[in-house]
């Protein structure tokens, strides 16, 4: 990906398509909902650092980085926490890469 401010817009609508809207449910039932991670494999947004030979997006490590800091922005259910993790390393990469 080469225009990462695209790729940020590109999964954030994703985000606010598909999970946005039962993230507060999944969250207040502690339930795994499976239909929001099925739509984001849909847009490619799954398996993005995974090599193209094997399934995955093959997305270098900062665009990759930059799914979960956005997922992580828009607080997908349980997951955020992990996203977030993840999320500080965006910034950081960018400076270097």
């Amino acid at each position: 990906m080469s225009d990462r401010n695209e790729l940020r817009r590109r999964i954030r609508a994703a985000v606010e398509r598909h999970v946005l809207p039962v993230a507060r449910q999944a969250d207040a039932t502690r339930t795994f909902q499976r239909a929001p991670l099925e739509a984001l494999a849909g847009e490619g947004l799954v398996g993005a650092p995974i090599p193209a030979d094997f399934g995955g997006g093959g997305w270098s490590n900062l665009d990759s980085i930059l799914v979960y800091e956005e997922i992580s922005e828009r607080r997908f259910g349980g997951w955020g926490g992990a996203a977030s993790w993840f999320g500080w390393g965006a910034g950081f990469l960018s400076r270097w890469t």
